[in-house]
């Protein structure tokens, strides 16, 4: 998705100056004389002020950014999020989080997330239920208590961004996660998850943005020591429009695995920048496929906490 970034840079300066001259002339051949005012001392020029660092979120699609934070700055990302159907599943609301923190020299973000609260209800049999983030749809794993609610898992991710984005190269980055199940088996799985994700993003025009992931999950099965595999695949498309805003498309799509059937969703959103350090953003995503959610729709915003070094 497009990111706005802008700031704006003041200076003012004062001058003045004044020169008196006088000239007293009494006669042929005598001399005149010029008189020179001491200057008024005249105020410095004020510092220009310091640009305002622009956040860079991944909400709210589902599709992930390749470029990373600002270094130094502890950005979060926070949504309310609700989901309706999907395999087995009746509804299910949660309020997510994620903490994102770069290194000095701008390569490697660190991320940390959770579900935050959830309530959920399934319909009986293996449920898609969403885990990690604050857009609500990473990796689909299976619950299949009747109601339950409770403080969700716990991702840790880092990503590395290896190559920087040129008029001819894209954003080039890898992430891996580890998912700690911290919401035990009544909001979960119960089970650790292990992930993968390529990321590449592009500025096509200073307009037009787009973000392609491709990604590889090791899902623990509920009740089993053995987990699955799952192949995540969704791009995003993103446009600047007047007075702060970017509209934005995006298709996402999981393979079928033991725990759910393949999952293609088209989702539709948008942010709204009142200034680079603030973000806030809405999403609406439609279940193309049978397993997949019937809606998704989520509201969040993306700020920074505090700089940190």
């Amino acid at each position: 998705m497009s990111r706005i970034s802008a700031g704006r840079v003041f200076a003012a300066a004062v001058g003045t100056a004044a020169v008196g001259t006088a000239a007293v002339g009494t006669a042929a051949c005598s001399a005149a004389h010029a008189q020179q005012p001491t200057p008024t001392p005249q105020p410095a020029a004020e510092p220009a002020a310091a640009t305002e660092p622009a956040v860079n979120p991944g909400r709210p699609t589902v599709t992930d950014v390749a470029n990373l934070t600002v270094p130094g700055y502890l950005e979060m990302e926070s949504g309310l999020n609700s989901v309706k159907g999907g395999a087995g599943l009746s509804y299910q609301f949660s309020q997510a989080f994620l903490l994102k923190l770069t290194d000095r020299p701008g390569r490697t973000e660190f991320r940390l997330s959770t579900d935050g609260y959830v309530v959920q209800k399934t319909s009986g049999g293996t449920a898609a239920v969403t885990t990690g983030t604050p857009n609500g749809s990473t990796v689909v794993a299976a619950n299949t208590n009747s109601f339950a609610q409770g403080f969700g898992d716990t991702t840790f991710g880092v990503q590395h961004l290896f190559v920087a984005q040129t008029p001819k190269t894209y954003n080039l980055a890898a992430r891996l996660e580890y998912k700690l199940p911290t919401g035990g088996s009544r909001v979960g799985t119960g089970k650790s998850d292990y992930n993968a994700l390529l990321l590449a993003s592009k500025d096509y025009t200073d307009k037009f943005h787009a973000d392609y992931n491709l990604g590889q999950a090791l899902l623990g099965r509920p009740n089993r020591s053995s987990s699955v595999g799952q192949t995540f695949a969704p791009a995003a498309f993103s446009y600047q429009v007047p007075h702060g805003f970017t509209v934005q498309t995006e298709f996402y799509g999981f393979s079928g695995s033991a725990l759910n059937g393949t999952n293609i969703v088209n989702g539709y959103g948008f942010t709204y920048t009142p200034r680079p350090s603030v973000v806030y953003d809405g999403y609406i995503g439609f279940g193309l496929t049978r397993s997949a959610p019937k809606y998704t729709v989520t509201v969040g915003r993306t700020f920074f906490l505090e700089r940190l070094f």
